[in-house]
């Protein structure tokens, strides 16, 4: 994912150029975008938990 900011991670920005480079729909979204769509989608207790370097891991319960 990207960083909520978009600048602060590097290696994050050029995954996502790579894959707006191999798929006509290819995008990332910061996990506060993610958050929200979730959020309009009903779900509840949010959690994020950043695993590696580019890996950020969303959780939510229905």
């Amino acid at each position: 994912m990207i960083a909520n900011d978009r600048a602060s991670d590097p290696l994050s920005l050029l995954g996502s150029l790579g894959m707006a480079l191999v798929s006509p729909v290819g995008s990332e979204y910061t996990p506060n975008n993610l958050i929200e769509f979730i959020k309009q989608a009903d779900f509840m207790d949010l959690y994020q938990q950043n695993l590696a370097a580019t890996d950020t891991l969303i959780v939510a319960k229905k």
